[in-house]
């Protein structure tokens, strides 16, 4: 259940069922989304409602593809409002399958991984407190398979090599940034010490803020419409910036503002590819799965 008002529109974004395209972008602030809606023709506002909540949410076209933009704010908590606001205003009777892309910015767990490089994640660590409430802490959180491949395929186009500045693997989210990233700012600093030297011993490549409630949501949505026969499916998948290296390379967090273009056309060409694997249009992966 969608809360929604008198008109029909989403209380929190206020957006109507069937204004949300196919193929969503899902930013974390408003100002990534109007750096998106530039290369997008024919773009528009869909509601000024969600502005006044700090949402911003625009359709247009790229390359003949439908696309939304829209921002989900910072946290799994804010995600999950926005995330399930957009599957609910999806009209998965006109296309019964829809695709959303989180691109986003996350910290390096790893030296390897440095400021610039782009991530994608292959599943994700919940360490956040939100999807708490929707599933057990044991279920995992993993993103769709040609979606991820959509966007590693996005990122080799752009000028990205596998394992020397784009990495695929696990990583890691949190619901609070400055006492994972800086311990002895929380009241528990030895607890959050092993469990960050934890995930570091494991691989875990980098750590974000809101990715797995669209995992999580995903599949709820997937597991309620198969048991009901229904065809639809949405398909979620995550790109990020480094923008922070590991801490072993800097006594203190530090975050660069680094450009965000290389990012955005990732997520673009990310959704273009993905609506060509929806249609049966694959190319010859075998390059692609070698580096891997």
């Amino acid at each position: 259940m969608i809360f929604r008002d008198e008109e029909g529109r989403c209380y929190h974004t206020g957006i109507k069922k069937g204004e949300i395209r196919p193929y969503v972008l899902a930013a974390g602030s408003p100002g990534r989304v109007r750096r998106v809606a530039r290369s997008l023709r024919e773009s528009a506002v869909i509601s000024k409602q969600g502005e006044e909540r700090g949402i911003l949410a625009i359709n247009g076209l790229y390359n003949k593809v439908p696309v939304t933009v829209v921002n989900t704010g910072m946290g799994t908590s804010s995600a999950s409002i926005v995330v399930r606001e957009i599957i609910g205003s999806i009209d998965f009777e006109e296309k019964n399958r829809a695709t959303i892309i989180r691109i986003g910015t996350c910290g390096s767990l790893q030296k390897y991984v440095k400021v610039g490089d782009i991530v994608v994640s292959a599943g994700c660590v919940r360490d956040d407190g939100t999807t708490r409430f929707i599933i057990y802490d044991q279920y995992p959180a993993v993103p769709d398979l040609k979606t991820t491949i959509s966007i590693l395929l996005a990122a080799k186009d752009v000028g990205y090599t596998v394992k020397e500045n784009l990495w695929m693997g696990i990583t890691h989210a949190k619901s609070e940034l400055y006492g994972f990233e800086t311990p002895p700012l929380s009241a528990v600093p030895e607890e959050l010490e092993r469990r960050l030297k934890s995930y570091k011993k494991m691989g875990v490549l980098a750590t974000e803020m809101e990715f797995p409630i669209f995992t999580i949501l995903a599949d709820m949505h997937n597991a309620e419409w198969r048991e009901k026969g229904r065809p639809y499916r949405v398909d979620v998948g995550c790109a990020l910036l480094v923008v922070s290296p590991a801490k072993e390379e800097a006594e203190h967090v530090q975050f660069k503002r680094i450009s965000q273009k290389d990012l955005i056309q990732i997520g673009l060409k990310a959704i273009e590819n993905k609506k060509g694997l929806d249609e049966g249009k694959l190319e010859d992966l075998k390059e692609l799965l070698y580096a891997l």
